[in-house]
């Protein structure tokens, strides 16, 4: 029986300081994937590769066991498969991981902190649940994994409280889940940053297409919110309504714009530089993923419908990043009524397309491939939309 092509869903994986170490590939174990499938993602992931101390988290498939990996692309000593507790109670594939772990390939076990420690001889890294191991872990189990030269792997963080337990913990990689636990607005950025507001400052006064102002602005869903709420502020008397980036720079002009970047570099000067960038990552890789998914769900889509997308996309986790309710910033923007559906009730293709994305986000296979069915969107495609957005979203947060 031939194997199935289906999802792969990717989530960034990050250390403790907070930046990317991994990315874990997470697809269903009832319907196998073969290796060779992931070479389109080692090419659109080659500055990843070079990147020392980078890991790619598998789910094991044992058949790839028995072909010797001999279709998987990425560097032996980059790859982690992770073992489910009934897989490393099996004595024939712990001896057959066992003769791969001599080419380099690391694992990874999923379960209670016992057992791990028991299949150390395999087992380079333990695999948790955040929440669940910092509720039931015993005190003397954290000290013998300490003692260890097991590291920790924790998964499904919702909160920077639940990550700054598990760095104490010395995890070293992390996965967040649902970004729920930062309605608080303790863990929230609190304004743009001075890197973009100087590019574009810097392009403004040197009189820079639109085009390179609106690649700017993605780089921050908190500047482009403010852009538009001036927009949309009485002082402009709008008259119709913003449809793209592109659409509220020109109704701002040049000279508004440069007046305001200049009153926004005093604003944020006085504000912190060590505020998470989790909603941020998650919120451009949203964007850039939906505008990508675009070129799948319609032949030849316009420009300003990819903009839609990613607009859509990035705008989508406003109501965390400002701790308010979507309506109610949706109130003070005045957006065009198909991405005011899309954010506000998921309704429309785009509100379909964000479907898709959080469905990919929570691991709801089923429910992300009846929406893919229904827009016509194939798993291969959907997975290198992924690979790619993530590399864009790590292209622009390289600060240095």
């Amino acid at each position: 029986m031939a194997e199935k092509h289906f999802p792969v869903f990717i989530q960034p994986v990050y250390d403790y300081r907070l930046n990317w170490n991994g990315f874990n590939l997470v697809f269903r174990e009832d319907i196998p994937i073969a290796e060779n499938q992931f070479s389109p993602l080692a090419e659109e992931w080659a500055t990843f590769v070079s990147i020392p101390g980078f890991r790619f988290f598998f789910s094991l498939n044992p058949d790839w066991l028995q072909r010797g990996m001999q279709g998987m692309p990425f560097p032996a000593d980059q790859v982690v498969f992770i073992l489910q507790p009934r897989q490393a109670l099996d004595g024939d594939l712990m001896a057959r991981c066992e003769e791969i772990k001599a080419q380099g390939f690391r694992f990874a076990i999923v379960g209670d902190a016992g057992s791990i420690l028991s299949r150390n001889e395999v087992a380079s890294i333990a695999v948790f649940a955040a929440a669940e191991a910092k509720e039931k872990t015993p005190a003397d189990v954290w000290r013998k994994m300490e003692r260890s030269d097991v590291k920790l792997f924790a998964t499904g963080l919702n909160s920077m409280e639940l990550f700054k337990w598990c760095a104490e913990k010395k995890f070293a990689f992390h996965t967040f889940a649902s970004l729920d636990g930062f309605r608080n607005g303790k863990d929230q950025p609190r304004g743009s940053s001075k890197l973009t507001l100087m590019k574009l400052l810097t392009l403004v006064t040197q009189d820079a297409e639109t085009h390179e102002l609106e690649l700017a602005l993605r780089q921050e869903p908190r500047l482009s919110f403010d852009l538009l709420r001036l927009v949309n502020s009485a002082s402009m008397g709008l008259r119709t309504k913003v449809s793209s980036f592109g659409h509220a720079l020109t109704i701002l002009g040049r000279r508004q714009l440069q007046r305001w970047l200049q009153l926004l570099m005093f604003a944020h000067q006085k504000e912190g530089a060590n505020d998470p960038g989790i909603l941020m990552h998650r919120a451009a890789a949203r964007g850039r993923l939906m505008e990508l998914l675009t070129k799948s769900t319609i032949q030849s889509p316009s420009l300003e419908f990819q903009e839609q997308a990613f607009m859509v996309g990035i705008f989508s986790l406003l109501d965390i990043l400002m701790n308010m309710p979507m309506e109610d910033i949706l109130k003070t923007l005045l957006l065009a009524d198909s991405l005011d559906a899309a954010l506000s009730r998921r309704e429309g293709m785009l509100g379909e397309m964000l479907k898709l994305v959080e469905s990919a986000e929570s691991l709801d296979f089923d429910g992300a491939a009846q929406i893919m069915d229904k827009l016509k969107i194939s798993p291969e495609a959907f997975c290198q939309a992924q690979a790619a957005a993530l590399n864009w979203t790590h292209k622009i947060n390289v600060a240095e």
